[in-house]
């Protein structure tokens, strides 16, 4: 079974075959313009490799799992956590900006207000839960090992993550 290998196949195959060209042209035909295009590739790309998750939790796992990867012997996860509160605070939520800004960066007012200080530190303390769960779900996923080892490495979405969710 399958496509003779005479005249008639082998033109067959060429037409199954397209090139940017032809998907420029079918594009410009229908009346699509660049813009929805690319708009189409990036919904079905989105759609087929991230499911239902959001890309942040891919990459809030990437950036866990370097953190994970760098920490030295004897050093627990909580290194890890504490380098993501850190750092990039608004890969994990909204709130946590506020919560690791005024912890890691206004020492002295929070020395002064024990209270605050207190609560700070137990809301921080979910906040590492919510590292470990995005993650642990995250991990599990079978394109998740793709997603690290290929796009996360990618320039592009490095200047994204530093651009909008590092400190």
């Amino acid at each position: 079974m399958g496509i003779d290998k005479t005249k008639q196949g082998l033109e067959f195959i060429e037409k199954e075959k397209a090139s940017w060209e032809d998907v420029i042209k079918s594009a410009r035909q229908v009346g699509f313009s660049a813009a929805k295009v690319l708009k189409l590739i990036d919904d079905t790309f989105r759609q087929e490799f991230f499911g239902k998750f959001d890309p942040g939790t891919y990459y809030l796992g990437s950036v866990y799992q370097e953190a994970l990867d760098r920490l030295k012997k004897g050093e627990k996860d909580y290194a890890a956590q504490t380098f993501v509160l850190k750092h990039y605070p608004g890969l994990v939520d909204k709130d946590t900006i506020g919560l690791s800004y005024i912890y890691y960066r206004d020492k002295k007012e929070l020395d002064a207000k024990p209270q605050t200080k207190k609560k700070i530190i137990q809301a921080l303390r979910s906040k590492r839960n919510i590292i470990r769960n995005k993650y642990n779900r995250v991990k599990a996923l079978p394109t998740f090992q793709k997603w690290h080892q290929v796009y996360f490495r990618a320039d592009a979405i490095q200047k994204l993550i530093r651009k909008f969710y590092c400190r």
